[in-house]
């Protein structure tokens, strides 16, 4: 696929987190000068549509912004949100703790999609990756009613999911950014 090809799928990245172990708000950092929102953001600018979705009010008119309509703190909460508002039947969910995220990743899972399975999930390092995976519109029946039901755990609603796993051998796009521990190392990786 070439990288000017527009993915008939919908970007949803999720800020809506309180970063309370990382101590400020995690998307609004740096890395190499790029700020985190803005490097995950141009890495779906190839999809048919992309979107953010947060708790908060958010002002940048650079990005199409969508509030989290249910007030948990939950990737489950982003997901239902993101497939609530979405047009297509795949939707990428990404998390902004994600800072190395690259198109080649994106690329790769889309690849996987196929009409037979609800969720394509990228496994690496013996964890599925549940905020950086290709969700069917499908879903929505099965997230809403593990919310009504009380559970958030995303690895409860996909095990209820016809899912198929990608293997990526120890891809650093994957390393998560929840501490200033994990900050620093990532900032060290990407010089």
């Amino acid at each position: 696929m070439k990288n000017n090809k527009k993915i008939k799928a919908t970007a949803f990245i999720l800020i809506g987190g309180q970063s309370k172990r990382f101590g400020s708000i995690k998307w609004k950092e740096k890395i190499n000068g790029i700020m985190i929102l803005d490097h995950i953001w141009n890495c779906c600018k190839n999809f048919r549509s992309r979107h953010i979705i947060g708790k908060s009010n958010f002002t940048n008119n650079d990005y199409d912004y969508i509030r989290d309509q249910l007030i948990i703190q939950s990737p489950i909460s982003g997901l239902y949100t993101a497939l609530s508002h979405s047009k297509t039947e795949w939707n990428m969910i990404l998390s902004c703790d994600l800072p190395l995220l690259s198109w080649s990743i994106l690329e790769k899972i889309w690849e996987k999609a196929d009409k037979k399975f609800d969720v394509i999930i990228p496994f690496v390092n013996n964890k599925h990756q549940y905020t950086c995976a290709l969700y069917s519109k499908k879903c929505l029946p099965v997230i809403k009613s593990s919310i009504n039901s009380g559970f958030y755990s995303m690895h409860n609603v996909v095990e209820q999911l016809k899912s198929s796993n990608i293997a990526f051998d120890n891809e650093i796009g994957f390393l998560n950014m929840n501490t200033r521990k994990d900050y620093k190392k990532i900032k060290a990786i990407a010089k």
